[in-house]
């Protein structure tokens, strides 16, 4: 064979290996976005969101947000909060923080927060991972 033809088969060659290893790339891709929506516990578009209210009992204390910056990043942490339902209902504790989300339409959306529980609209759920302390730190900057 000539050099010419050995170039050409190698450049097929190497096209082939780029276009397979695009194609894991992407399902891998796929597959972890299906794998991380696993487990969350509330579905929020920002843009439906009007105002949040952060409210602490304990050192009774209330604000509202209703810049828009705001609204999307604690949405997002929001967003990111995993758990799995659960039949302990934990609205005795001590220190219980809320997060009231008033949406466009009217529509209210109560979120209670304590230690590993999170009440949705007075579903219980025990959360997972360390979204909740990236929830727990915006909550408190946003209420200082």
């Amino acid at each position: 064979m000539n050099q010419k033809m050995i170039d050409r088969k190698r450049k097929r060659e190497n096209k082939k290996k780029i276009k397979i290893v695009l194609l894991i790339a992407f399902l891998i891709y796929i597959s972890s976005s299906f794998f991380a929506m696993q487990n969350r516990i509330i579905k929020i578009n920002p843009r439906d969101i009007e105002y949040l209210e952060f409210v602490k009992y304990k050192e009774e204390t209330m604000r509202t947000v209703n810049d828009k910056q705001s609204i999307k990043v604690m949405t997002s942490a929001i967003k990111k909060i995993k758990g799995k339902k659960s039949t302990k209902d934990a609205s005795e504790s001590s220190e219980i923080r809320v997060l009231n989300l008033y949406k466009k339409n009217g529509g209210k959306i109560e979120i209670l927060r304590k230690n590993t529980f999170v009440s949705i609209d007075g579903i219980w759920y025990k959360i997972i991972g360390s979204s909740s302390d990236r929830f727990d730190k915006l909550f408190d900057e946003f209420t200082k």
